[in-house]
């Protein structure tokens, strides 16, 4: 049990290092997309690191970001998701600091 609980918390730092590298590349007017576009925009910042992080598939990654959004939120981005009859998307944005 202890070894899947390392498993886990190690699976999520190297999820949370792929998205700092990733944020650290973003425009400032954020980023939207759906969740294969982000899929892709996480591989292409995984592979300027150097060492392997881990992206989930599909269903997966959208609910591994919902679970960042404190991360996201106290690296200064704010996440929101919406869902048209064509598309579900994800928006990264940085948050105003007005809040």
């Amino acid at each position: 049990m202890l070894a899947k609980a390392r498993y886990r918390a190690a699976s999520i730092q190297a999820f949370r290092d792929v998205i700092s590298a990733w944020i650290a590349t973003l425009p400032p007017d954020g980023w939207e997309g759906t969740i294969r576009e982000l899929k892709d925009a996480l591989e292409a910042a995984h592979a300027l690191q150097a060492h392997r992080g881990w992206i989930p598939r599909g269903t997966g990654l959208g609910v591994q970001m919902r679970g960042e959004v404190s991360f996201l939120e106290a690296n200064g981005f704010a996440l929101s998701f919406s869902r048209t009859a064509m598309a579900r998307t994800i928006r990264v944005e940085r948050a105003s600091r007005d809040e």
